[in-house]
């Protein structure tokens, strides 16, 4: 995942020269920090539902509703006050606030301190979970 997430930064901000006032530097902390977010909410979803088919759809639907919460179909602003506490709780949100704010905007990253924190919290969620992913894994009986 950190190939095809460097892959996409290069091909955007280095062939296509789209426009990246914050420079490298933020682009591939910003990579890495995606990715292992992702991962780790993944693996903690795991950890919740540990039925490998159920932690998936759980993880296909929260993938699904990202692109709504984030505030790319509609500002989350404008959003009822559950429904922006809500858009916390997806990963993608602090990718989109830390992309809009130190990539495009050329800010410093300590306005975005939070959705740092979020995004390395969310890379950190399994550990939360360690001992269900352990028990699951030695006595879930998998059906093929």
């Amino acid at each position: 995942w950190l190939v095809m997430m460097g892959a996409y930064m290069v091909y955007t901000f280095g062939v296509l020269h789209f426009p990246h006032p914050g420079g490298w530097g933020v682009i591939v902390l910003l990579a890495v920090l995606s990715v292992f977010a992702s991962v780790g909410f993944g693996v903690f979803m795991f950890g919740l539902l540990p039925a490998l088919r159920m932690s998936m759809s759980m993880c296909s639907l929260w993938g699904v509703l990202s692109f709504s919460m984030v505030g790319t179909a509609f500002p989350t602003l404008a959003m009822d006050g559950a429904l922006q506490a809500l858009a916390e709780l997806f990963p993608m949100r602090h990718f989109f606030i830390f992309y809009e704010i130190v990539v495009f905007g050329g800010n410093p990253m300590s306005t975005v301190a939070i959705n740092i924190a979020a995004l390395v919290l969310f890379a950190a969620a399994p550990v939360f979970v360690l001992p269900r992913i352990s028990k699951a894994l030695k006595e879930y009986i998998y059906i093929a």
